[in-house]
């Protein structure tokens, strides 16, 4: 009964934590950072939840592979949660599995870092693939329904983009790209300075 009540508390200091979070989107404090160090740390923050669900975890990173322009925090925020989610979507397969993959993507934009965050799951329901970053969707009895949301506005925030989509032969992946050359991030601490030097 106290392990009920104690797990009921964390569900709902979580909703308050994500709530606030949502509501109040904090400044980004960028640097030039190395991906590959802050998924460890990320991966470590997930560790919980990979050994809960006994999922087996690799990590491929393309040598030599430039920095990024992004803040720490919000980087490992985001990575933690979509290594949580794939964590929890392997509870279907008979050997969990996440792969994830770093590798530099040429694009119309310029060099950009592609994160690619793959399980073996149970995949995308076409049905709601288009309202996984829906504030306040969430197909979990204990979801809050704004973890995707945060992320991809962080993602945003440091002029990247994210997309969800199916794996094969099973599963599925979050693929994101974030930009390798310098772009003043929105919302970022000298932003905010000059603003109120103005």
């Amino acid at each position: 009964m106290r392990q009920i009540a104690l797990d009921q508390i964390r569900y709902m200091e979580e909703i308050l934590s994500d709530m606030l979070t949502y509501s109040r989107p904090d400044a980004i404090k960028p640097q030039w950072l190395s991906v590959e160090k802050i998924i460890d740390t990320a991966i470590g923050l997930a560790q919980k939840k990979i050994d809960t669900f006994k999922v087996d975890l690799h990590t491929f990173y393309q040598p030599g592979m430039p920095t990024v322009y992004a803040d720490p925090n919000k980087l490992r925020q985001v990575f933690s949660n979509l290594i949580v989610n794939a964590a929890q979507a392997t509870s279907c397969a008979e050997k969990p599995q996440i792969i994830i993959e770093v590798m530099i993507e040429l694009g119309p934009r310029g060099t950009g870092l592609r994160i690619d965050i793959c399980d073996n799951g149970c995949g995308i329901d076409p049905k709601i693939a288009a309202k996984l970053f829906d504030p306040f969707y969430t197909s979990r009895a204990q979801g809050t329904g704004l973890g995707l949301a945060i992320v991809k506005r962080i993602i945003e925030q440091h002029k990247g983009s994210i997309m969800l989509h199916n794996n094969e032969p099973q599963g599925a992946c979050a693929s994101i790209v974030l930009p390798t050359s310098f772009q003043s991030p929105e919302h970022s601490g000298d932003s905010q300075l000059e603003e109120e030097e103005r």
